[in-house]
């Protein structure tokens, strides 16, 4: 029953990021489209695992998974060049993409590399390089407008809001310490709240 009570009390508020990230999905779409590249569901997921967190995460995730789309197409084009669909290719080119993902530092870029792998091994569009031109164009294109959405569109300040949730969680613990020592009753709900608000902006 603990994790209905947790439910029920939770905040269930449609966060920003969740409107935002609906935003962007549609105008990579419509972008997509207006430019007639062949593969909009790749930009659509693109656009999704690059929306982050904060401006900070979203711009330094954004830049690494750029670098790994790019890592990915290429070796989608070359392992497809010998055998598109190839279910051996298949597993063989994702664990190169993520050795080179990690290799390389591109945090947060594994995923959404070895995604873009896939995508051109699976291309209908019988030519690989086409294929890994296409996907590649259509991923960079869904980063570019999360990336730019997130910036543009009611940018969110998280370090802020957490400073500020920390220094009252802070200053509870300190009166609940003071209330301890003078064997006064502790506001225990005041604690508790500061922190539930400390964890629904992290993951807001």
């Amino acid at each position: 029953m603990g994790w209905f009570v947790r439910f029920v009390h939770a905040d269930h508020r449609l966060g920003m990021r969740v409107v935002k990230t609906g935003i962007a999905v549609t105008l990579s779409i419509a972008v997509s489209n207006l430019l007639g590249l062949e593969e909009p569901f790749i930009a659509a997921v693109a656009t999704v695992m690059s929306m982050g967190k904060s401006i900070d995460i979203s711009v330094r995730s954004g830049k690494n998974k750029m670098f790994g789309v790019v890592l990915g197409a290429a070796l989608g084009g070359c392992f497809a060049a010998f055998s598109p669909a190839n279910a051996g290719f298949c597993g063989l080119g994702i664990i190169v993409s993520l050795y080179l993902c990690h290799l390389f530092r591109l945090d947060g870029a594994q995923a959404l590399s070895s995604f873009t792998f896939a995508a051109v091994m699976f291309s209908r569009t019988g030519d690989p390089w086409l294929a890994a031109l296409t996907c590649g164009a259509d991923a960079l294109l869904g980063i570019g407008i999360a990336v730019g959405i997130n910036l543009a569109v009611l940018p969110p300040n998280y370090a802020e809001q957490i400073k500020r949730s920390f220094a009252a969680l802070r200053e509870r613990l300190s009166a609940a310490v003071e209330d301890a020592a003078a064997r006064r009753q502790i506001d225990v709900e005041a604690v508790e709240s500061s922190i539930s608000d400390i964890e629904r902006i992290i993951h807001r």
